[in-house]
């Protein structure tokens, strides 16, 4: 074989000019061409680095499109007690302020019960009331309404009424809605010369704001009530301040809610009250002497009311009958109560006797029957 040798970028091997593989031409695609698109990249254009006012570690990072962005490097921690102490310092500095902040705004609404759950929410000695679990210390003043809104103190005096409304259908009230509503009551009833002790605090009020009750409908109520003790006799009403210092007020009170205004009534007038519920029938000091054996004592003053009013009539008709007839025994108060607070047989066949007088003197149904005194009684209570 001969040796090979290379002229003019061409290899001659046994007579034949084999071209150098320096200059072959290139193979010929068989492939479509790659359509490319050029994508820009966001490069860094600058880092800095620098300490926050806590004394973070800060990386601000600055990309070629004008974006900025902060990342934090390192977290300072501090290095000496000292440090820590003024870290702390201010925490409750801030506990302090938002606290009092709150504790202030409360007593000048009046809610002094609402300030000192407060403060035990700032001494760290407060308790949820579902759960009674431990209330952190906040250090905001909307973090330390929060914590108060969780308290059995809140909830008795705010939360329990929304509660009610809520159930009631009504939509819940903020506090001062709340407070302004109870100030509107206590206006209506200081108008009307409410007693004290009638419906003047908070807790008496919530069964209105419960039930939506606006102070006009508290107001046509009163007068309502008002009107009906005017009608009764005025010789009555002066025994009634004379023996027991109850005034038209007093009774005003108790006809707009008896059962608040019968404790009330005791209250003031310091005794029993049978006999003024005898006087304002139309009965006397003997007929509440009668009912009272006949425990009327025990009675609310609302119950002696219709008993010694169901017993006023058969007293009148009774004594009536009893003159007519000249009876041996007369038929009278006595008599008449013990049949409406006792029933005793012994009243109720002399009534009978009465009633068959009558109906064989006058003809037709006696007034005083036993049936008719029956539903008479019936009626009343």
């Amino acid at each position: 074989m001969a040796t090979p040798f290379m002229f003019n970028n061409t290899y001659t091997i046994d007579g034949y000019d084999i071209a150098s593989p320096s200059v072959l031409p290139a193979p010929t695609a068989t492939k479509d061409p790659v359509i490319t698109a050029t994508v820009p990249v966001r490069t860094i254009t600058s880092a800095d680095t620098s300490r926050d006012s806590a004394g973070n570690l800060i990386q601000r990072i600055t990309y070629s499109d004008g974006t900025v962005e902060d990342k934090v490097i390192e977290l300072r921690t501090p290095t000496t007690t000292t440090e820590q102490d003024l870290i702390n310092a201010d925490a409750d500095e801030r506990r302090q302020s938002a606290f009092e902040v709150l504790k202030e705004r409360f007593q000048s609404f009046g809610l002094s019960s609402l300030a000192a759950e407060i403060e035990k929410i700032y001494k760290g000695e407060a308790r949820t009331r579902i759960g009674n679990s431990p209330i952190p210390v906040p250090t905001s003043p909307s973090g330390f309404y929060l914590a108060l809104t969780e308290t059995d103190a809140y909830y008795q005096r705010f939360g329990k009424v929304n509660e009610a409304r809520v159930k009631a259908g009504f939509t819940a009230l903020d506090e001062r809605t709340i407070l302004g509503m109870e100030d509107e009551y206590q206006k209506t009833m200081r108008s009307y010369n409410m007693p004290k002790g009638f419906y003047d605090t908070p807790e008496d009020f919530q069964t209105f704001i419960q039930n939506d009750l606006s102070e006009l409908e508290l107001a046509d109520r009163l007068q309502a009530s008002r009107q009906f003790t005017q009608v009764v006799d005025p010789t009555v009403k002066a025994q009634l301040k004379n023996l027991y210092n109850i005034d038209d007020n007093m009774l005003t009170a108790y006809v707009a809610d008896p059962e608040k205004g019968q404790g009330l009534l005791n209250q003031l007038a310091g005794r029993s009250l049978t006999a003024a519920s005898a006087l304002l029938s139309g009965l006397t000091a003997q007929a509440a002497e009668a009912a009272t054996a006949l425990g009327a004592g025990e009675m609310r003053f609302g119950e002696q009311l219709q008993r010694f009013g169901a017993a006023q009539p058969i007293a009148e008709r009774g004594q009536f009958l009893s003159q007519i007839e000249r009876a041996e025994k007369e038929f009278g108060e006595k008599e008449a109560v013990e049949i409406t607070f006792g029933g005793l047989e012994q009243s109720r066949q002399a009534a009978e006797r009465l009633a068959s007088r009558e109906r064989a003197r006058f003809g037709g149904a006696a007034g005083t029957s036993t049936t008719s005194l029956g539903r008479s009684a019936q009626g009343q209570f």
